[in-house]
């Protein structure tokens, strides 16, 4: 058994210390795209122009999005431990290479590409930690990836040092090096060459509590996946339920115990996937499929969809919020640069909505979840267009905090979502998949960008008929797109009603004998206690079982 090395807190702390550090640093950009970067070389900046700021950014966000495909292999391969060093090592040599550049030798392009493909490795390596508090599993989730939005702070930071001190560009990216490297030092000492189990750590906890708290399992289920029924595993007995583990089976070892209860503590029951014995419908636990049937399922094909519909618009904001601030001209460019800066510090306040997704994931689950996240994109898009076409600096704050939320809650959502649904067999591939194609998908920014935006931009004050663009219209675009994502969480809901329905026929067969389909232990706490004395071997159990035949009840 994989045991942590260091109290799990530390483990916990340290991640989010990583993910903070070397996570999601692109994803600041917005912090310096129209300030340190655009600065000439006598006031310390790299002498950018706006068009090569947002082309490095588009191109940075496509790297980071197709990254994790071949670093998930890796990490399936290799471990966190290598893939968490191999990708701050990555992060670390991108700004060594962009405090290098120089007007004979422009480095910026490469630089930023590598600081892009290490962010995800760095936080697909720790994702597993969340295994170490199985009862709470959803929350530590939700946790570790919003550290993620703080390391949108970094560029903040950097871009306060070159204003308020005049630190220059190359001082503050080569400085950086040493985060870099602490956070690779961790990585070597703490991270373990595979990752944490969720059945090896919920069985060191004390399951009679666990059960008494109905909190057992994976992340909380959605409504998509609720907890129907239970199917415990194992060969079925000739006339009677599958057998179970008991406790006079000296010879049985934790690792048989372990994948055993996994109808306990993960597996079909914690999917919701409701199992008849002799009836017409059962379906494999997906958990245990392969990979290219995980890869073919109805759960990852939703949110797959719901990830790059999502993160397009998301990341196309951060590239273009200061191109579509001066094409408007409806504030003054102090002003703009200020919403600017404002925007990256409510972005990184965030995080503060970690409490709120996991407890929406804990508590009602995956649908109500997605709804939330939708509504939130909804609420920015409308914010951004009202601004657009009526002026004022409150729907752009509302707008800020609405997409601060919307982003906190997508990510976690999405992590969560596929981990809790397919597990961590192949979870490595199967989120690189998935951001593999919202990277490709990211390369439809620049296009975009050459359609909306005008020439009001290239001036400082706004001239008489100059083009302020089509922003408008294209936020209109991502308002309906956005909208459509509403879909998705129905759909996961008409999931949840066919489960249910065939869950009820199981029922009605196991009660004529056709098949056995026992009750969902989380019903009721007295159903707790008697799964836990199943599960636990007790011999009262298996009387009263005997007693009635060989049936659950």
């Amino acid at each position: 058994m994989t045991k942590p090395k260091v109290p799990r807190m530390a483990m916990i702390l340290a991640a989010c210390f990583q993910n903070l550090a070397c996570g999601g640093l692109i994803f600041g950009w917005a912090a310096i795209s129209s300030s340190l970067l655009i600065a000439s070389n006598e006031e310390g900046g790299p002498a950018l122009s706006r068009d090569a700021v947002h082309r490095l950014f588009v191109m940075a966000t496509s790297i980071n999005f197709t990254a994790p495909l071949l670093l998930g292999v890796l990490l399936d391969a290799y471990g966190p431990r290598f893939c968490s060093a191999l990708s701050i090592f990555l992060v670390g040599a991108g700004f060594v290479l962009f405090s290098a550049s120089s007007p004979s030798l422009p480095t910026h392009l490469p630089a930023v590409i590598l600081i892009a493909f290490g962010g995800p490795g760095v936080q697909s390596s720790i994702i597993h930690l969340s295994n170490l508090y199985p009862a709470s599993k959803a929350t530590v989730t939700s946790v570790i990836t919003g550290s993620f939005n703080l390391s949108f702070f970094i560029f903040f930071i950097f871009d306060r040092l070159w204003d308020q001190f005049g630190l220059t560009y190359q001082v503050i990216f080569a400085g950086y090096t040493t985060v870099c490297l602490f956070a690779l030092i961790l990585s070597l000492f703490l991270w373990p060459d595979r990752p944490f189990s969720f059945q090896e750590q919920a069985l060191e906890e004390t399951l009679p509590d666990q059960l008494a708290t109905a909190r057992i399992g994976p992340i909380r289920a959605p409504s998509v996946f609720k907890k129907t029924s239970f199917a415990p595993t194992g060969p079925p007995l000739a006339g009677g339920p599958r057998s179970l583990p008991s406790a006079q089976g000296g010879s049985d070892s934790k690792d048989k115990n372990a994948k055993e209860t996994t109808g306990l503590l993960g597996g079909s029951a914690a999917l919701g996937r409701p199992t008849s014995q002799g009836g017409s419908w059962e379906e494999e636990d997906i958990k245990e499929a392969s990979f290219w049937a995980q890869l073919r399922s109805a759960p990852f094909l939703r949110v797959t969809i719901f990830i790059v519909v999502a993160s397009f618009w998301a990341n196309f904001y951060i590239g273009t919020i200061d191109v579509q601030l001066a094409d408007n001209h409806m504030l003054t460019p102090a002003k703009q640069n200020f919403m600017v800066r404002l925007f990256t510090a409510i972005t990184t306040a965030g995080v503060l909505g970690i409490p709120v997704v996991g407890k929406l994931m804990d508590s009602y689950g995956f649908v109500a979840t997605a709804t939330v996240t939708v509504s939130m994109a909804v609420v920015y898009s409308l914010g951004i267009l009202f601004e657009q076409t009526h002026g004022g600096t409150l729907p752009l704050i509302v707008a800020f905090v609405a997409y601060a939320l919307f982003r906190t809650f997508l990510f976690t959502y999405f992590f969560a979502y596929l981990a809790d649904a397919l597990g961590f067999r192949f979870f490595g591939v199967l989120a690189g998949v998935s951001f593999l194609i919202a990277g490709f998908a990211g390369l439809l920014q620049s296009p975009l960008m050459e359609y909306a935006q005008g020439d009001c931009h290239l001036t400082s004050t706004a001239v008489p008929g100059c083009d302020s663009g089509k922003w408008p219209r294209l936020n209109l675009y991502q308002l309906l797109c956005l909208t459509l994502l509403y879909l998705i969480p129905v759909l996961d809901q008409q999931a949840a009603s066919k489960a249910r329905t065939a869950k009820q026929v199981g029922d009605r067969r196991g009660r004529g004998g056709e098949g056995v389909v026992p009750r969902s232990p989380y019903q009721t706490a007295s159903g707790l206690r008697q799964q836990q004395a199943t599960y636990m071997g007790s011999s009262d159990a298996k009387g009263e079982r005997q007693g009635k035949g060989g049936g659950l009840v």
